[in-house]
């Protein structure tokens, strides 16, 4: 293999791994904000299911409440 060719393989895989870097850091910055907003769509759900907990009356009356069946 020539200096030549050698060098120019050497130059390529700096350029490739300059892109790689690149592309890491990126990813790395993607996936850092998905997770930001993964927290925050967690909070959200969160406190959506609370709201509709407390929003929703109980489907069943208190026994205090109930009418007798009209038989009675």
């Amino acid at each position: 293999m020539s200096e030549q060719n050698l060098e120019q393989r050497i130059e390529e895989l700096e350029i490739k791994l300059t892109f790689l870097d690149s592309q890491h850091q990126e990813l790395n910055a993607v996936v850092s904000q998905l997770q930001r907003e993964n927290t925050q769509l967690k909070a959200l759900c969160k406190d959506l299911k609370e709201q509709l907990k407390n929003a929703t009356p109980s489907m069943l009356a208190e026994l205090s409440e109930e009418t007798p069946p009209p038989h009675y």
